[in-house]
């Protein structure tokens, strides 16, 4: 299984499927709730390598520094597309329409050389009805 991902609005950052680790939607509804509510929310957390240069590219540099962008600023808001990949096939298409970074983490080792991401971004709350999400991709 594999992942891309486009980040656009500011910057455009494509994610390719060597730099991709996992990804997990999570759809919630507060836990104090004892009924279906209206606060609803809609979480993406991305996990992936830092390759370095020498590995090909640097793509993941562009979300550290999206990470960084204050609220006060249009472009905190960006649009996140993700595509699941099995045996070539698109099997999961979601869409954030106006994403913003909730936390952004990255970690080195040193013994292996080798440096992680973990990117959490969430759809604005007043635009949860426009997430996207599309499967049953006829092969």
């Amino acid at each position: 299984m594999g992942f891309k991902i486009s980040i656009e609005g500011g910057s455009k950052i494509d994610l390719s499927v060597k730099t991709i680790e996992a990804v997990e939607f999570i759809a919630a509804v507060p836990q104090d709730s004892n009924a279906r509510s209206a606060s609803l929310g809609a979480t993406m957390i991305i996990t992936g390598k830092i390759l370095t240069l020498f590995e090909g590219s640097e793509e993941s540099l562009g979300l550290s520094e999206w990470s960084r962008v204050p609220s006060t600023e249009a472009e905190c808001y960006r649009k996140v597309s993700v595509e699941v990949i099995a045996a070539g096939q698109v099997v999961r298409q979601y869409e954030f329409s106006k994403a913003f970074v909730v936390d952004y983490t990255e970690e080195f080792d040193d013994e292996t050389g080798t440096g992680k991401y973990i990117l959490t971004v969430r759809q604005k709350k007043d635009n949860i009805t426009d997430i996207a999400i599309n499967g049953g991709f006829a092969a």
